[in-house]
């Protein structure tokens, strides 16, 4: 047992998040005043909603924040001198008091320094670490609400390439009283290299233990593995031969997954169920036949206020790619519903530049009063069209609530982002003369108000491409980042934090610090792809690399300081939103002093802290020593 002792408070370079490294969008816009402004912080008013009100002062500072939550152990990813040295998985207790670090699994295999190497000549990033190392949540609820969403078991790959070099995968229970447990061999696999991003994995939320992931063994998406964390060390894993695998189905009355979505050799829709087992063609919900001729397909990620989810199909007999509903049936393989405007017309998807199915960014999907509005652009011009299109998803049919010109570039959506809170859907705008703006709209598209406006030029103002997706809890409050041009010294762009009620126009503009991350209540819904937890705290970096949070239901009531990052420090951020209090921070430090979070042209080294939002004082460096190679906490601790 370690204990690797405390952070001192130390100066040294402002800390950017990883996920504002680049640039922020640009986006679109449709007519509208701007209200007096807030200062050097910007500021706006509503062309419906009257001007916006700007606090610029920093809430008060308070020791800690009197809240409960998540108690299981957290979880991370250290990197020593060799294979041979201790590296692997390692947890943090930290019921007894102050955290002490615990070895889990430093055995992981050879392949761990590989899928871990952030060499820039490798060209080999965070997406390595990203496919070898899985959190899967188990929760409370029904009919898609959620409650007391909790991390319940760790999956992962050793790495390797191999079989006479491989460990196998593994499953570790996560700890609710902190005690360490073994890890045990999943499926009798030898080789186990990272899984493909275009994998499969059908979730269990009521037994994390059932949870299945299907991998794909070639180039071209037809044969597939499939590994379920309840299979022994003495099963194989599963087989699927010659389909193309697109999508997992999920039921959301047992919130569990039920099977997979697959073009067969004959381009026939077909639904195979857990076991691979192929159960029949999918029907064409309005006229009872299998649906035939797909050329292409994918899984929009989004889902009907049933539960019900939607698909891409692409027919060889339709002009364009077109967006269908499909419902599962217990008796059979489901159905699927073309989804269709009022006036009969079809949802049409189109593709990019790299003649892929294009699939809307999380950045710009939402879900508001049971309906998904999602940013798209108008798939009917050339890669020249400017438009972008919010589009309302309600059921099987489609509407567009309202087309913002300037938001596409090169055939996709540039508009930096969607969310809503306070009844209202709130997007990244762009004006006529290239400056920007955040306007909030309802969601049929009227009552539009500025929010946030600065500079009428393209290089003035820029706003996170990545923000904080997700509402406070109470669904007031939305936190995103801005970059304001300063073109004095070494920095060109000066941050700023925001916070934004759209309802009661308030606004909260902290300048010189950035969001970082944010926890949640461990509340949220399955209608969403991204976001799905509500928003308990939100995690933001200033001057002098100080660490600090606010509660996001009231961000003016008080701000915890958690003091300095380790001296040189240059980038930060929290591996997803997951629940807290205890959260798990990754951070990165620069030799060249870049705001490069990728380290693509300079050597970069990476640590793993841990603090309590409880507590100001108890921000604590867990790992030994700084690598080279990513040392990162799991997703969502």
């Amino acid at each position: 047992m370690n204990n690797y002792g405390k952070v001192a408070k130390t100066t040294s370079l402002l800390v950017l998040s990883a996920a504002i490294a680049a640039c922020g969008g640009s986006g679109g816009s449709s007519s509208g005043g701007n209200g007096p402004g807030g200062g050097d912080s910007g500021g706006g008013g509503g062309s419906d909603g009257g001007s916006v009100n700007v606090v610029t002062q920093m809430p008060e500072d308070v020791s800690g924040f009197a809240v409960t939550g998540n108690e299981e152990a957290l979880y991370f990813t250290q990197v020593k001198g060799s294979p041979q040295d201790g590296s692997g998985l390692y947890m943090v207790e930290s019921l007894s008091g102050q955290p002490q670090v615990e070895d889990v699994d430093v055995n992981v295999g050879i392949g761990f320094h590989d899928v871990t190497d952030m060499d820039p000549s490798n060209m080999r990033f965070i997406s390595r670490h990203e496919n070898t190392f899985f959190t899967l949540f188990e929760a409370d609820g029904s009919a898609g609400d959620l409650e007391n969403l909790r991390s319940s078991f760790l999956f992962y790959a050793d790495g390797s390439e191999e079989d006479h070099l491989g460990n196998g995968y593994r499953r570790v229970m996560v700890s609710p009283d902190h005690l360490v447990r073994t890890p045990e061999m999943v499926t009798n696999a030898k080789k186990a290299p990272q899984l493909q991003p275009s994998r499969q994995v059908l979730h269990d939320l009521n037994d994390a233990g059932r949870t299945c992931l299907l991998d794909p063994t070639d180039n071209f998406n037809k044969n597939w593995k499939q590994i379920c964390l309840n299979h022994g060390m003495t099963t194989p894993p599963g087989q699927l031969f010659d389909m193309r695998v697109f999508a997992a189905t999920l039921d959301p009355q047992a919130m569990k997954g039920e099977g997979y979505l697959a073009i067969d050799d004959d381009n026939v829709l077909r639904f195979i169920g857990r076991d691979l087992q192929n159960l029949g063609p999918v029907l064409d919900a309005d006229t009872g036949n299998p649906v035939t001729d797909i050329m292409e397909a994918a899984d929009l990620r989004m889902r009907s206020t049933e539960g019900h989810q939607y698909v891409v199909l692409y027919i060889e007999d339709r002009d364009h790619p077109e967006v269908w509903l499909y419902e599962t049936d217990a008796a059979g393989a489901g159905t699927v519903k073309r989804v269709t405007s009022a006036e009969g017309e079809p949802l049409l998807m189109g593709h990019n530049v790299a003649n892929v199915l294009q699939i809307p960014d999380d950045r710009n999907v939402t879900v508001m009063n049971g309906e998904t509005f999602f940013l798209y652009a108008d798939v009917e011009g050339d890669i020249t069209s400017s438009s972008v299109n919010l589009i309302r998803l309600s059921g099987d049919t489609w509407s567009i609530a309202t087309t913002i010109e300037g938001g596409a570039f090169m055939g996709g959506t540039a508009t930096t982002f969607l969310m809503n809170a306070g009844g209202h859907l709130v997007m990244e705008s762009n004006e006529a003369d290239g400056g920007k703006e955040v306007i909030a709209l309802l969601p049929d598209g009227s009552g539009r108000k500025v929010m946030d406006a600065r500079g009428n030029g393209v290089f003035q103002l820029k706003f996170d491409r990545q923000p904080v997706l997700g509402t406070s809890a109470n669904g007031e409050w939305l936190f995103y980042n801005r970059f304001e041009d300063k073109s004095t010294g070494e920095t060109q762009w000066s941050p700023v934090a925001v916070a934004l009620n759209p309802a009661t126009n308030e606004r909260l503009d902290m300048a010189g610090w950035t969001w970082v991350g944010a926890s949640s209540n461990g509340k949220g819904s399955l209608d969403m792809r991204h976001g799905s937890e509500t928003l308990a705290q939100v995690f933001m970096v200033g001057p002098n690399t100080e660490l600090a949070a606010l509660q996001a239901d009231d961000p003016m009531a008080g701000k915890v300081n958690f003091g300095a990052l380790p001296d040189g420090v240059t980038a930060a951020r929290f591996n997803g939103v997951g629940p807290g209090p205890r959260r798990l921070l990754w951070a990165m430090s620069n030799d060249d002093d870049e705001e490069d979070y990728l380290c693509v042209w300079s050597q970069c080294t990476y640590d793993v802290l841990y603090l309590d939002v409880r507590d100001e004082g108890s921000l604590q460096l867990l790992t030994e020593s700084s690598s080279s190679h990513l040392q990162s906490p799991l997703p969502k601790f």
